[in-house]
């Protein structure tokens, strides 16, 4: 799929779901200029990051849902550098 839009001079974009949360597709992503989204699977490190929002707020529940995003850098192990992951929070 890469390739098939390599030479096209369009922006490009890559949203893949937890299976494709692997570096080596990140690398090629980001050496080839696309903008990507993938979702990472749970881990004891994300979760502590994003513990602060987990607790329910005090009073009624409202309505609809309580939604918060935050965002924060990190590496895996498996990972040669830091990227930026947004969390979402219902």
């Amino acid at each position: 799929m890469i390739e098939r839009y390599s030479h096209l001079d369009i922006p490009k974009f890559f949203r893949g779901d937890a299976a494709f949360a692997n570096p080596a597709l990140y690398r090629v992503l980001e050496e080839e200029g696309y903008r990507y989204v993938s979702r990472l699977k749970a881990n004891a490190v994300l979760e502590r990051e994003i513990e602060h929002l987990l607790t329910r707020p005090v009073g009624r529940p409202p309505h609809k849902p309580k939604v918060f995003y935050h965002s924060f850098q990190y590496q895996a192990k498996s990972w040669q550098r830091a990227r930026r992951v947004v969390a979402k929070i219902e």
